[in-house]
């Protein structure tokens, strides 16, 4: 049967224990409490005291609520015009003349309304016109879409005689 092996023989080595790292030096005292003076450096207030205020909620850049109401707008613009374009190329048919003419100058004047009116409007401080603005914008390609283009005048078929 065998033994197990022994310490080696010899005194142990004369070295010291090996020390904690620098960051674990439980002898450190504290951090100096309260601040310096001085604090807080020149240019900067102190906080006030108590809890701080809210932050200050930005301005909104475009109202949302009209970019929505813009197409109704619109629609309804476009209905009030479209009926006076259909009265007044009614009348000029007759006979004496092509309604082409005032179904063209509708759809120069809708299309005016829209991106005319809407850039003005896009240019405005106002977050409502702004969002106005692209409403009546969204409100022309959106009657342009439903409608094939024959309510904004942009379909050729109307101007075929």
């Amino acid at each position: 049967m065998t033994t197990p092996p022994g310490p080696p023989p010899g005194p142990p080595p004369d070295e010291d224990p090996q020390g904690y790292p620098p960051t674990y030096d439980y002898d450190a005292p504290p951090p100096v409490y309260p601040p310096p003076p001085g604090y807080p450096p020149p240019g900067y207030l102190p906080p006030p005291p108590g809890y701080l205020p809210p932050p200050h909620r930005p301005e909104p850049k475009i109202s949302i609520g009209m970019v929505f109401v813009g197409p109704v707008l619109y629609a309804g613009i476009n209905l009030v015009i479209g009926f006076a374009a259909f009265i007044g190329g009614g009348m000029i048919d007759d006979g004496r003349g092509s309604p082409n003419l005032v179904f063209g100058f509708t759809a120069v004047l809708l299309a005016a309304i829209a991106f005319g009116g809407g850039a003005l409007m896009l240019r405005s401080k106002s977050p409502y016109a702004k969002g106005l603005g692209i409403g009546l914008m969204v409100g022309w390609a959106l009657v342009s879409l439903f409608t094939a283009g024959f309510c904004t005048g942009i379909n050729p078929e109307m101007y075929q005689t």
